[in-house]
């Protein structure tokens, strides 16, 4: 594994504009800085897009919108679009933990047999 690999974390998002930002901004937070966000907007018709702009700025994250495809397709299309050694999914209402990726990237060194990294979740709700 190379030392620093790029990591492209796919977020497929559809009518998650309330969320979204949240969700962007927990994967920004990560420890780990070796990594691209690739936002999917399936065709969203809330305000997604207008929630996103004031974190356009950060060059690591690119924001693709497409018709409404489903989910499947949507997360198809973010894997086309990456550029990363590894590529990681988050959900537009998901939340990372800011370590995340510094723990799950150095499980795949030393066994190639090991192709997926998954973790255990928290649950939240409106009053967090």
């Amino acid at each position: 594994m190379n030392n620093n690999p790029l990591v492209s974390v796919v977020i497929a998002s559809y009518n998650m504009g309330q969320y979204l930002p949240e969700s962007v901004r927990s994967v920004l937070a990560q420890t780990y800085k070796n990594f691209e966000i690739i936002v999917i907007d399936d065709g969203s018709t809330d305000d997604t897009e207008e929630q996103l702009k004031p974190l356009m700025a950060d060059p690591r994250l690119r924001y693709i919108k497409q018709e409404n495809q489903g989910q499947p397709k949507a997360k198809n299309n973010g894997i086309k679009a990456t550029k990363g050694e590894y590529i990681a999914f988050c959900d537009g209402d998901d939340l990372w933990a800011p370590n995340k990726l510094e723990l799950q990237l150095p499980i795949f060194e030393g066994d190639s047999d090991i192709g997926v990294v998954y973790s255990e979740v928290s649950y939240i709700d409106d009053k967090g």
